[in-house]
């Protein structure tokens, strides 16, 4: 979920465009990365063969979290919804800082999610954070 005051100026970031309410969601390489963020005992064998079956890829478990993560990250919930990318440059990012990715959906809150980057960077305030595109996506430049 990024470190120290790395992750401080990253959530402080996204308190201009990201609405109360709205959590983080926090990517993994695997199953360690992920019973390293949640709440001791919280994940069991169910997320373990969950986990091996369908990570990498479009599995999110919700899990009670862990004290470390911050209540910014989860919007004061009292629980986190991981997941673990299947993209190589996703998991490449996470692999390289060591560590679970928080990040939002790909859409403002309320509105329908984006398949494509090209509605997800109409979506967003040019005041957003920095996008990592994997690919040519027809974003305007700004």
């Amino acid at each position: 979920m990024a470190s120290g005051d790395f992750r401080d100026r990253l959530l402080a970031g996204l308190g201009g465009e990201w609405p109360k309410g709205g959590e983080l969601h926090p990517h993994v390489l695997d199953a360690k990365q992920a019973r390293e963020i949640t709440a001791t005992g919280a994940w069991d064998d169910r997320c373990e063969l969950l986990a091996s079956r369908f990570w990498p890829g479009p599995l999110t478990l919700v899990l009670p979290k862990h004290s470390r993560v911050p209540d910014r990250a989860t919007a004061g919930r009292a629980t986190v919804a991981v997941r673990s990318p299947q993209h190589a440059v996703a998991r490449a990012l996470i692999e390289a800082t060591g560590e679970p990715i928080s990040a939002p959906s790909a859409n403002r809150s309320g509105r329908v999610s984006p398949t494509l980057a090209s509605p997800r960077c109409l979506s967003t305030s040019p005041r957003a954070p920095t996008r990592l595109l994997a690919r040519r996506t027809g974003c305007p430049q700004k």
